[in-house]
C-alpha cells in the first residue's frame, strides 16, 4: 500500500480497519513533502506537533473500537489565507510574516472535527490576488507534472500538494466569492486499464489532469 497515494475514503477505512495508523499516514506525507517540496514550493509552515497530536488521537479512537469521524486521520492541507490557531499565516504576504492566530477559521475547525490531520499552510499568491501563484512574497509555486511551468492560481501551493501526492485533500478558496471555499482531493476510483495509478485531483466541478500540464482550474479563483 503506497500511503501517500490513497484516496480520502481509503485512507480512513485503512486507519478505520486499522491497516495503518493516521500516524504512520502522516509521517508518510511529511517525508514526501521533505523529498519533494523544495523545487515545487506548495508548503509555507508545517505544524508536524499539531498533525501527530490529531493523528494520535484518532488512532487512540481506533484502537478502542469507536467509530471514526468521515476524515479521520486523512492528511489535509490549507490554503494560507485561512486562519488556523497557533499556526503562522501569511496569505502570501509578508506584512503578515509573524502572524500568529489566536483561533481557527470555520473550514478548518470543522475538518478537524471531522477527523483531518492538518500537516500545513500552503502558497498562494498575495492576498489570493493572481491567477498563476508567482505572485506570492514568498517563492513561487511550480507544477509539479512541470517544474518550468505554473499550477495556476491563486490557490497554486494547495493545487500542486495533491498533485505531488503531499497530501490527499487540500483547502483552497475562489477569491471575492466569500461563501465559496474549494476543496481539491484526489478521486476515489480504480486504476486504469494498464494498470496505472490517474493523477487527476479534483475541485469541487473542476479537474485538472496529469497528462497535462495546467492545474488552474482547480486553483484558479
Amino acid at each position: 500500500m503506497e500511503l501517500t497515494q490513497l484516496s480520502i475514503e481509503n485512507a480512513r477505512s485503512a486507519v478505520q480497519e486499522r491497516k495503518i495508523t493516521a500516524l504512520a499516514l502522516a509521517e508518510a506525507h511529511y517525508a514526501r513533502i521533505q523529498k519533494e517540496d523544495g523545487q515545487i514550493g506548495a508548503f509555507l509552515t508545517l505544524c508536524k506537533e499539531r498533525a501527530l497530536e490529531q493523528a494520535d488521537r484518532i488512532d487512540r479512537m481506533a484502537s478502542e473500537g469507536k467509530p471514526l469521524p468521515p476524515l479521520a486521520g486523512v492528511p489535509v492541507a490549507i490554503k494560507d489565507v485561512m486562519s488556523t490557531r497557533g499556526v503562522r499565516t501569511t496569505a502570501g504576504s509578508k506584512i503578515l510574516n509573524k502572524y500568529i492566530p489566536p483561533f481557527d477559521c470555520t473550514a478548518v475547525a470543522r475538518m478537524e472535527a471531522a477527523g483531518a490531520v492538518v500537516l500545513g499552510k500552503t502558497n498562494c499568491d498575495e492576498f489570493a490576488m493572481g491567477s498563476s501563484n508567482e505572485n506570492s512574497a514568498f517563492h513561487p509555486v511550480r507544477n509539479p507534472r512541470d517544474l518550468g511551468r505554473v499550477p495556476g492560481g491563486s490557490s497554486g501551493g494547495s493545487a500542486a500538494a495533491v498533485a505531488a501526492d503531499m497530501a490527499v485533500v487540500a483547502r483552497a478558496s475562489v477569491t471575492l466569492r466569500a461563501d465559496r471555499i474549494r476543496v481539491i482531493a484526489r478521486p476515489h476510483r480504480p486504476a486504469g486499464e494498464d494498470g496505472e495509478r490517474r493523477g487527476d485531483c479534483v475541485a469541487s466541478d473542476c479537474r485538472a489532469r496529469s497528462d497535462g500540464f495546467n492545474l488552474s482550474r482547480c486553483a484558479s479563483a
